[in-house]
């Protein structure tokens, strides 16, 4: 899954990003903090996994 946050107030993905994931779109967050965003909570549930690898750029705020 890849996020974003308020993409157009300059939290877009990176653009070397997108061409590595052509079929998935960015799902733009409204929360810094993933886990308080219903959309990434969901994704996360449908997934049916018991563990999930979070990667951010940024990871003392994004992983918070």
């Amino acid at each position: 899954m890849l996020t974003t946050v308020l993409a157009e107030r300059g939290g877009a993905l990176l653009p070397a990003l997108q061409p590595m994931f052509p079929d998935q779109q960015p799902l733009d967050r409204t929360w810094i903090n993933s886990w308080r965003d219903p959309d990434v909570v969901e994704w996360v549930e449908t997934t049916d996994r018991k563990k999930v690898i979070i990667a951010r750029l940024w990871t003392d705020i994004c992983v918070a």
